[in-house]
């Protein structure tokens, strides 16, 4: 994968220190192109979850409405992690935005968190 296609200003948090940036990728059997988004049971796999096309869409679906969002690893180079995870789903406990991009969680029921240090 392309890893000028990953978003750097946006990522959830595991339990284990992992940041996870969600990346836009292309899906294969619908060429449906953009960020990855889906609710439970609604698998991007089987042709099914939306593609947005900007952060703040991103950002909507995922910190206000719920949805699982596709996510890599990019502070472990050497221990990748890959998947479509959500906000209080299993061992993600949070999620952080940039400062430029702090209106878009304002009123948001989960506050954002600090970056993990290593």
């Amino acid at each position: 994968m392309d890893n000028s296609a990953v978003e750097k200003r946006f990522a959830l948090i595991a339990s284990n220190g992992d940041v996870l940036n969600p990346y836009m990728k292309t899906q294969k059997s619908t060429g449906r192109y953009g960020f990855a988004l889906s609710k439970t049971g609604d698998r991007d796999a089987k042709s099914g979850g939306e593609y947005v096309g900007t952060l703040e869409q991103l950002v909507r679906k995922v910190v206000f409405d719920g949805y699982k969002v596709r996510v890599k690893t990019t502070n472990k180079p050497h221990e990748q992690r890959a998947g479509s995870l959500k906000i209080g789903g299993r061992a993600i406990v949070g999620y952080w935005v940039s400062g430029d991009l702090r209106h878009l969680v304002v009123g948001a029921p989960t506050a954002p968190r600090e970056l993990p240090r290593f």
